[in-house]
């Protein structure tokens, strides 16, 4: 993406990079683990959100002065508590399983530019009525929103040319589904 050909390491991290907000909270600090990438540039990954119970999560556009690029895998996994999130618009990519399960969900904010929905992202967030996606989403992995059982209606960006399997199964509200006139495959 964009943002991880302008940084050196990645960093990822156990907490949550609005710290000051999380800490009154009951969140805790963990420590932070840093991995080169190919391209060896920096960026901050959320991976987690340690002890914090709050139900609204803003995530913040740095951590450590880093930009936080991606939402880590199994990030807020089965957080029930959650009701809304909102991503900082330096947010590429949302991992497998970041917010599966988390029931209550049912605002989420997203990136204007979020390129990649990974597997089980949001899989059996049955609360969220509606997800706006941005136009430069270039995919959606398999089971990506399976279970939304209130998601009513989602529009799929231009740019999207390919949509894996499950991506909606058990979406049984779903009423309307705007595909794109380049969408190339659906895996079913």
């Amino acid at each position: 993406g964009k943002v991880a050909q302008q940084f050196d390491t990645v960093i990822v991290d156990a907490s949550l990079p609005a710290k000051s907000l999380y800490l009154k909270r009951g969140y805790r600090e963990k420590e932070s683990h840093q991995i080169k990438t190919e391209n060896g540039k920096t960026f901050a990954v959320l991976a987690g959100i340690g002890t914090c119970t709050a139900t609204e999560i803003i995530v913040a556009e740095f951590y450590k002065g880093y930009p936080v690029t991606h939402i880590g895998e199994k990030a807020f996994y089965r957080q029930d508590q959650i009701t809304s999130v909102t991503l900082s618009n330096y947010i590429q990519v949302i991992g497998s399983y970041a917010f599966y399960e988390c029931r209550s969900l049912t605002t989420f904010n997203n990136s204007h530019n979020l390129y990649g929905i990974q597997m089980h992202a949001f899989d059996g967030c049955s609360s969220l009525e509606a997800i706006s996606l941005p136009s430069c989403l270039g995919y959606i992995e398999s089971f990506a929103f399976s279970g939304c059982k209130s998601l009513v209606e989602i529009d799929i960006p231009d740019q999207i040319r390919f949509i894996n399997d499950h991506s909606f199964s058990y979406c049984n509200s779903l009423e309307t589904v705007d595909l794109p006139s380049a969408l190339e495959y659906i895996h079913y």
